[in-house]
Parts: C-alpha cells; structure tokens; sequence
C-alpha cells in the first residue's frame, strides 16, 4: 500500500498507462510512482461501465505547476480495484 503526500488524479480510457513528472533540477521528465485503479460503475439503465484512474505521486510547492506526462504502454498494468465502492 503505498502512501502518498499529495495525489494527482488522472482519468484514462485503459489501465496500460505510466507516468512521469517534470523536473526542474533535472531538465527533463522522471518517472514518478503511480497507481492505477478500476471503478465499475452502472448507468441508469443498468449497464456497466469501466473506469481507470492513474494516481500519481506528486510534491507541487505554493505558487508552482507541475507537469506530467502520461505515457501509454505495450503492456497492460493490472489495476488495483477501488475498494471504497458500495455494493
């Protein structure tokens, strides 16, 4: 389980996504740790549906910007299901 400080939320169509932040140190993007959860959802009419969040770990100071990249990749990331669901 992994504890984050702040948390940016992204969603996606697909769970085979990874992300990256930039840095300014560094110049360049630096992979950061994320995860990426499933949400199953109904609409009114009782279909189901599927959403995938990416939750990225970020430290973004007062008065900045932080920059990700979202990067799709060949393979698929196993989401984490989102426990807070009612059934």
């Amino acid at each position: 389980m992994h504890t984050y400080d702040r948390l940016v939320e992204v969603l996606l169509p697909t769970s085979n996504y990874t992300a990256s932040a930039w840095s300014r140190e560094s110049k360049q993007f630096i992979d950061v740790r994320s995860d990426v959860i499933e949400q199953q959802a109904w609409n009114k009419n009782g279909s189901k549906f599927i959403n995938y969040k990416i939750y990225i770990e970020a430290s973004i100071p007062g008065d900045s910007v932080g920059i990700f990249k979202i990067s799709k990749v060949s393979e698929m990331r196993t989401p984490k299901p989102d426990t807070n669901q009612n059934n």
